[in-house]
């Protein structure tokens, strides 16, 4: 298959080690379903909070949709936060 210079293997050889390394590998936290706890929430309604800001700045003015962004990087900052804190 042309991976030395003899082009004599079958297979990948990187594949292979690849293969035996994760063979025994079960993952038993991916068939766990994850929970929301109260951070999630949180961050829920303040992304929504914020695109109700910036919604409204489009009638009322331009200070509302600065607040919106604000409070939605607040959110997300804060979600990646809560996760690695899990």
């Amino acid at each position: 298959m042309g991976y030395s210079p003899r082009k004599d293997e079958k297979s990948n050889p990187v594949l292979k080690d690849f293969v035996r390394a994760f063979r025994n590998y079960k993952a038993k936290s991916r068939l766990k379903p994850m929970k929301p706890n109260l951070l999630d929430y949180v961050v829920l309604i303040g992304v929504a909070f914020g695109f109700l800001f910036i919604f409204l700045s489009f009638y009322a003015g331009r200070i509302f949709g600065v607040v919106g962004s604000i409070i939605i990087a607040i959110a997300f900052f804060s979600e990646i936060i809560s996760v690695t804190l899990r």
